[in-house]
């Protein structure tokens, strides 16, 4: 958030690179049967070489995530 309060707005290519991060950060929760439920800008943090970090998973939820031919079935506990 603090990223964007002192930018006001990314660049194609900043954003391009922290959207790809933040869907790279998510499979992995999502590949250990989790859904995050509370993604904002606030929640997404930079570590100190400007990769991201997904906090606050105080919302999320434990679901079967099961994979069958590249589609993705969700049921959530």
């Amino acid at each position: 958030m603090t990223l964007l309060m002192k930018k006001d707005i990314l660049t194609e290519e900043e954003t391009r690179f922290y959207i790809a991060e933040i869907l790279l950060a998510l499979e992995s929760v999502h590949k250990m049967n989790y859904i995050h439920r509370d993604l904002k800008p606030d929640n997404i943090l930079l570590d100190k070489d400007g990769h991201i970090k997904l906090s606050d998973f105080g919302l999320c939820k434990h679901a079967d995530i099961k994979h069958n031919n590249g589609k993705t079935e969700k049921i959530v506990d």
